[in-house]
């Protein structure tokens, strides 16, 4: 409504066109097009087949000839003109479309030889030659995560032709969010220099020029190939339209590409192979959707075994993780075939690792993919796989390993080492004394079957225990010296060569009264005589004194943490000496404390826990007190970080006992020196200064 002058009273006026900035304005715009390409579909067939490339109020089409793209256009006037709706910012490769289009219409003049490149979509493309390309602006140095993150995005990459660039990107960004930075916070010196060496090389993308047209001339027979690979940073994969002629004319282009980086938390390579497996068919059904051309195949390829002996394998025979990814990928690729390509000609290598701009105008193999495509008879890649790989068992249930695989595939699978029953029994539990009493459950099983009327039942006896064991020992032997005991059963010479040589173990002897010749291992038994000497003194001991206090002693040197097992955050867990000689760390029962008691009240075996307390104290203390060895102050140390495994330096504890922890969180001072952190321990989360820190020895 509006108030005009000289008239009485408001006047109202309504709109009858659709008016640029409400928010129903790109629905109606949008629903208009697709009713007025409805209704004049018989007038103008062309025209509203090529409706589909509207993209708002921008259209893109073209035909293969002059002649079916000028009537193209005629068809596109009119059908606009007849709803009152006119086309404008025409551009073109064929200059000959452009003739009856005015001027003052054009967005790219032939004549003007100061035409630019035009943006199509977001992409930069240049119609004299009929390619896309990328105008890249000089950065200035940036030093902050704000900055770096801003230069990465104005790289703008629908269609993934720039793969191998985005995702060394990516990766980049990825190491930045790992250092959890404040968004205006300097970036460290090493990740600056790796920014600022390909922030230079991005300028020689201004002269790279893509080919728009990936079809040869009068293409005959169209197919889509499609790659993948993974690495430990990054996985991705790279699809290619490969066309050709009556002529023998062939012409293979790259079409687009995905990629995306690896995942914080460590995952095998062949599982990453898998996810990328999986994108890739998401990818392809995409592209069928949006091309409007007749395929006549459609060929995927990678370079790993494991995963296509897993994509041939049945769901139900594999773990979680792969059977859920298994039966997606097969249900997409029902219809497609699945090859296997050499790392070398594997174009998805490239966008895997990343690729710095200085190389990527001249990787032919990204361009056009491997040689072999370009050739009218493609070598034979399939290969027969066989899946006694560890990497392939390692996510295939139980006894499925033997299942048989469809016998459709492509693929051809070879099934070797079927596991024997020892093999199964072992997969059970790696504790000895438990799979002995299983075995001796199984012979009790047959002995009852055999004989009925001598069952045997109740708590298992000495000797079937026996039994097991012995059956448990040979089998074994067996397996481990099957030549030996061939040898001997045929009565021939026993293999001479030395075990330890085929083992590639050296025996080295020490020159006589040189215990320095040791290292390591003979500082063990420095320490154990130091503090045997100290604590024990004149004491007089039996020999079954002695003896215990020995072996108490050997137990407390072996307990110390090394290394740890895990790098989850979660995980606490630690690597002793122990683990090497029982596979377990060594634990104490916990006794009173008998340190401050007068010897002569104490019994023959509190004498022993009271001396082995002194020396655990005593030996305890100065082992940390080692590993927290203080430099002057003119030396600068290394900062504990995140994630780190420390001992923890706590009074009063019982022998074999260590306070260790995680570092979750550090406070640094306002000289940025760590002086205080906060530690995961397996009784909860504390704060302790670093002075009552000390990191594993093999850490350092």
């Amino acid at each position: 409504m509006y108030f005009v002058e000289g008239c009485r009273g408001l006047r109202v006026f309504k709109l009858l066109t659709v008016t640029y900035g409400t928010k129903c304005a790109p629905y109606l715009a949008t629903r208009v097009l697709q009713q007025l390409l409805s209704d004049e579909q018989d007038n103008y067939p062309l025209a509203a087949a090529a409706g589909k490339g509207f993209y708002v109020d921008d259209i893109l089409s073209g035909k293969e000839d002059l002649s079916s793209a000028l009537e193209l256009q005629d068809q596109l006037i009119n059908l606009l003109k007849s709803a009152g709706m006119e086309l404008h910012k025409w551009s073109s490769n064929n200059p000959l479309l452009l003739e009856k289009v005015p001027t003052s219409e054009r967005e790219y003049d032939f004549e003007n030889p100061n035409s630019e490149t035009l943006k199509t979509l977001g992409l930069q493309f240049n119609p004299e030659k009929d390619t896309f390309c990328f105008t890249i602006q000089q950065f200035v140095s940036s030093t902050t995560k704000r900055k770096m993150l801003s230069e990465i995005s104005r790289l703008f990459d629908p269609l993934g032709l720039l793969g191998p660039i985005v995702v060394t990107e990516k990766i980049f960004l990825q190491k930045l969010w790992i250092l959890k930075l404040d968004w205006d916070e300097e970036v460290p010196l090493h990740l600056k220099r790796t920014r600022g060496t390909f922030r230079d090389e991005l300028i020689e993308l201004k002269h790279l020029n893509i080919e728009r047209h990936v079809l040869c001339s009068k293409a005959l027979k169209v197919e889509l190939i499609g790659f993948v690979d993974a690495s430990k940073d990054s996985y991705g994969c790279s699809v290619y339209i490969r066309s050709s002629s009556t002529s023998g004319e062939i012409k293979v282009s790259l079409l687009c590409s995905k990629s995306r980086v690896t995942p914080i938390k460590e995952e095998s390579i062949p599982c990453l192979e898998l996810c990328v497996v999986e994108l890739l068919p998401k990818l392809i059904v995409k592209v069928l959707s949006s091309l409007d051309l007749e395929i006549h195949g459609v060929h995927l390829y990678s370079d790993s075994t494991v995963v296509l002996s897993w994509i041939a394998t049945p769901p139900h025979a594999l773990k979680v993780f792969v059977a859920n990814r298994v039966t997606k990928i097969q249900n997409y690729t029902k219809d497609f075939k699945w090859h296997y390509v050499k790392t070398a000609e594997n174009p998805a290598d490239s966008i895997s690792r990343g690729v710095f701009p200085s190389k990527i105008q001249h990787l032919d193999i990204w361009w056009n993919g491997p040689s072999f495509l370009s050739s009218s008879s493609w070598p034979n890649l399939d290969v027969d796989l066989g899946v006694s790989n560890d990497e392939y068992l390692l996510e295939v249930k139980g006894t499925a390993k033997t299942s048989e695989l469809n016998q459709d595939s492509s693929i051809n699978l070879s099934f070797c080492n079927i596991p024997s029953f020892i093999e199964c029994l072992l997969e059970i539990s790696n504790n000895y004394s438990k799979i002995v009493r299983v075995l001796a459950f199984i012979f009790r099983f047959i002995n009852n079957c055999k004989f009925p009327a001598q069952k045997r039942a109740g708590f298992l006896r000495q000797v079937e225990l026996k039994e097991a064991e012995s059956f448990l020992i040979k089998h074994i032997q067996m397996l481990e010296f099957k030549e030996d005991i061939k040898h001997l059963k045929t009565n021939s010479c026993v293999n001479n060569s030395s075990y330890l040589a085929s083992e590639e173990i050296e025996w080295n002897f020490l020159p006589p009264r040189a215990p320095n010749f040791g290292g390591l291992w003979e500082a063990g038994v420095k320490s154990f005589k130091y503090y045997l000497k100290r604590v024990v003194g004149n004491l007089k001991l039996t020999f079954e004194e002695f003896n215990c206090i020995v072996i108490q002693i050997e137990g407390m040197l072996n307990s110390r943490p090394l290394f740890p097992l895990s790098s989850e955050i979660d995980e606490i867990e630690v690597l002793t000496p122990a683990n090497f000689l029982i596979g377990r760390p060594l634990y104490a029962l916990i006794e009173p404390d008998l340190t401050n008691m007068n010897e002569n009240r104490l019994k023959s075996w509190h004498k022993i826990t009271r001396i082995f307390q002194f020396i655990w104290k005593k030996w305890s203390n100065d082992y940390l007190n080692n590993l927290k060895e203080r430099n002057k102050w003119r030396f600068c140390k290394n900062n504990v970080k995140i994630g780190d495994m420390v001992l923890v330096k706590e009074d009063n504890l019982p022998p074999l006992k260590w306070a260790i922890g995680k570092i979750e969180a550090v406070f640094p001072g306002v000289d940025n020196k760590i002086r205080v952190a906060e530690i995961k321990t397996a009784f909860g989360h504390y704060k302790r200064p670093i002075s009552k820190l000390c990191l594993l020895p093999m850490n350092e």
